[in-house]
């Protein structure tokens, strides 16, 4: 998997739920190399906020 400026194909499956990259409604994220679902992109972005 190569990184893009576009969004996967549906269905693909989040490397770190395992659920569809759209089955939250948000738009899914590149997290290195690996697309990952908009549900976990928040998620790593709130927990980068904790001191």
């Amino acid at each position: 998997m190569t990184p893009s400026d576009e969004f996967p194909e549906a269905p693909e499956i989040c490397p770190i739920c395992g659920r569809e990259l759209w089955s939250d409604g948000l738009p899914p994220a590149q997290d290195g190399n690996a697309w990952i679902c908009g549900d976990c992109d928040q998620a790593r972005n709130f927990g980068a906020l904790d001191p």
